[in-house]
């Protein structure tokens, strides 16, 4: 419903016949915690996403204050990734972690990293937005991605990877 403080709702039955109905939307609940670096203090400045996996996939985003702290208000009920990315300067790994519904507190401890950006462009070099970029581990041999970004507004995109070992970027391009 946009920027209420009301958020997804279930429906558990059918009303059948009705001409109208009336939905009460559920209030939203807080998910909060602390970044932490691999010394165990706070991390600033780190943005922290909530990508729902329910509802119309709404993806609130806050950054930690000097403490590492973050607090999100994500729909009642909906489990989501928690995509954290530190800043260029912390040299940390960023992190996705699966986070059950109604979780209330969720802690991450970032490891040493390496931040790999760029921008997608087209064939035309127009910038391109909303572009999933994937760093592969291509000598470990498997599909599964070490890290994900989708390319902002201006076609950048950052990465956080917690092994500099080789690296494929796929800008998913294809047939």
């Amino acid at each position: 419903p946009g920027p209420s403080i009301d958020g997804l709702t279930a429906v558990t039955e059918v009303l059948a016949g009705a001409a109208t109905w009336t939905l009460v939307l559920d209030r939203p609940v807080v998910l909060a915690g602390t970044v932490r670096g691999p010394s165990g203090a706070g991390v600033d400045g780190v943005r922290v996403t909530a990508l729902e996996n329910a509802g119309l996939g709404a993806a609130p985003s806050t950054t930690t204050d000097a403490g590492g702290h973050y607090s999100l208000m994500v729909d009642k009920g909906a489990p989501l990734d928690l995509l954290v990315e530190p800043p260029a300067s912390a040299k940390l790994a960023g992190a996705r972690l699966a986070v059950a519904a109604n979780a209330g507190a969720v802690d991450v401890a970032l490891g040493p990293g390496l931040l790999v950006s760029g921008v997608v462009r087209s064939p035309g070099a127009t910038a391109q937005p909303g572009v999933r970029v994937e760093a592969l581990c291509w000598s470990c041999g498997s599909p599964t991605p070490l890290a994900t970004s989708i390319s902002d507004t201006s076609g950048a995109y950052r990465i956080y990877l917690p092994d500099p070992g080789d690296v494929i970027v796929d800008g998913g391009v294809g047939d």
